[in-house]
């Protein structure tokens, strides 16, 4: 009897260091548990995070989108609608150009009152005169719908404005219709043998 005693005596400190361990393990297992989930809702909340920052980044591409389009249209309103005001301005520069001509003071000075204000709501709007007397012709801006050979002036000057031309917000409304210099090819010739190397340019 009392060798069993002694061996359950032995025994005893191994059970309870087993037990200790699996009470340890089951702890260990329990910790490890804890810290997956809550890494697990720390990528969830990440995710979400990046998700919310793609959709505002849409959001916002697609309202700078809408407002581009929106603008873009605005502009080519405007610039349709100003086209229909140009016969007006030309006819309002006819009649002032018509009143100074016969001396009609009272004529010309109410037509041009007429023709500055159009002007100033056509400015405020964008719209600028092109300039086209004495400038080099540029067949962005001007049209030329005549030539002559001054051999005073310098080749391809423009001589004449025949109808004035605009722009709106820096884009071509309507090119400046011209008459250009272009001197004529005999001219070129006794130019270039004036300066001795009888090309022509």
């Amino acid at each position: 009897m009392e060798d069993m005693q002694k061996a359950e005596e032995i025994e005893s400190p191994d059970t309870a260091g087993t037990q200790g361990a699996q009470e340890n393990d089951e702890e260990s297992g329990a910790k490890g548990t804890e810290e997956s989930d809550v890494d697990s809702l720390r990528k969830l909340a990440e995710d979400y995070k990046e998700m919310l920052q793609r959709l505002q980044a849409e959001f916002e591409n697609a309202a700078k989108r809408a407002s581009k389009e929106k603008e873009e249209f605005r502009k080519v309103t405007n610039a349709k609608l100003i086209e229909e005001f140009l016969p007006l301005v030309d006819s309002m520069q006819e009649a002032v150009k018509h009143a100074e001509a016969s001396g009609n003071r009272e004529m010309k000075d109410g037509s041009g009152k007429i023709l500055s204000q159009l002007m100033k709501v056509l400015e405020r709007n964008g719209v600028r005169q092109i300039r086209a007397m004495g400038q080099k012709f540029d067949a962005h801006l001007h049209e030329c719908l005549m030539t002559a050979d001054e051999s005073g002036k310098a080749d391809g000057v423009v001589l004449e404005e025949l109808q004035k031309g605009y722009t709106l917000n820096g884009l071509v409304l309507r090119p400046a219709k011209v008459k250009v210099n272009k001197h004529s090819e005999k001219q070129g010739n006794d130019m270039g043998e004036g300066q001795g190397d009888g090309h022509v340019a």
